[in-house]
């Protein structure tokens, strides 16, 4: 190399933030080669070698370009490897992701390349009045797959919360898959209660679960929007959960929904709520969410911790326990009692 190349080359490095950003953007081409590799069912298609050829058939490739570009990025990644004429997957993060419990993790690179990516690709035009994405009907699955990396928090949670074996009539309101309702009867069998939830699918594989489990006759799974569900026929509930779900009420009509919650507790009941909350310049992760809540229509900012507390006192709670899940994060549990 000539020594006014290397000289050249010394003075780019000097750039103030280079470096950084170039770490920064090979950082980003890998985030997004997985995505594109999961998309487009690349990584399943490797979980065993294949030649070029059995890839374009595979996958259904029409553009043969496109497909040398995208293994030439795995390649140069190191996610992928070629031998004897065949790719195969290599990179430790490739080969989680094509397994069970790496569908988590693929749901929140999926998560952020798409409509997580428009929050900020769309910023100026929303903050200047332009259209919030529309489109909270159609990530719900996405959504539920990304909390599924909380889940092992949360059960911590829901353990610590029913450990007695003193009776428990619990309300779950957005249910899910009612895998939380499981972990307390595993933990309380002494748990009965009513899970409810907004979406039929949900609801339906919900059902089926219990079934599955053998808890049918423990828990009624039902639809409903708890602004408008008549709960209090299947009350007064000991315990009423909500995990992940205050930022889809409005701050205006909290104060009203959490007495409503009151008024079907019982005289020892409990409302647990698990959030994120405003990380105030302190958790990257929560500000990413709260960002991505504020530019996107039916859902609102993720609350203040001490906006929670304020709203539990005030309705009438005498005893608010706030828990830090994550120590420095901004994920919070609330346990508020009677």
């Amino acid at each position: 190399m000539k020594l006014n190349t290397i000289f050249s080359l010394i003075q780019i490095m000097r750039t103030p933030g280079l470096y950084k950003i170039i770490k920064d953007c090979q950082s980003f081409i890998r985030f997004h080669f997985f995505h594109s590799a999961l998309d487009s069912g690349l990584l399943n298609a490797l979980e065993t070698p294949q030649s070029i050829n059995d890839l374009i058939h595979k996958l259904k490739v029409k553009r043969v370009d496109l497909l040398h570009a995208i293994l030439d990025v795995g390649l140069s990644a190191g996610e992928l490897s070629f031998t004897n004429g065949k790719y195969k997957l290599k990179g430790k993060i490739s080969k989680s992701l094509i397994t069970e419990k790496g569908d988590a993790l693929g749901a929140v690179i999926q998560a952020n390349a798409t409509y997580y990516n428009s929050a900020y690709r769309e910023l100026k035009d929303r903050m200047q009045g332009g259209d919030l994405s529309d489109n909270l009907e159609n990530i719900g699955n996405l959504v539920a797959r990304v909390s599924k990396l909380q889940e092992p928090l949360i059960k911590n949670f829901i353990r610590d919360t029913v450990k007695n074996k003193n009776p428990m009539n619990l309300l779950e309101i957005g249910c899910g898959s009612g895998m939380f309702m499981k972990t307390a009867y595993k933990t309380n069998e002494n748990t009965v209660g009513l899970g409810l939830d907004m979406d039929t699918a949900v609801v339906n594989q919900a059902k089926k679960n219990m079934e599955k489990w053998g808890l049918s006759n423990r828990f009624t799974i039902s639809q409903g929007d708890i602004r408008t569900f008549e709960i209090e026929d299947s009350g007064p509930f000991d315990l009423i959960t909500l995990y992940n779900l205050i930022y889809y009420f409005e701050p205006e009509e909290r104060p009203d929904f959490i007495k409503k919650l009151k008024l079907n507790l019982s005289a020892q009941g409990k409302i647990a709520l698990v959030t994120t909350a405003k990380s105030n310049g302190t958790d990257i992760v929560a500000a990413n969410l709260n960002l991505i809540n504020c530019s996107l229509k039916g859902v609102t900012a993720v609350p203040e911790i001490e906006s929670l507390k304020r709203l539990f006192k005030d309705s009438g709670f005498l005893k608010i326990e706030v828990t830090q899940i994550i120590p420095g994060s901004a994920f919070y549990s609330i346990l508020a009692s009677l």
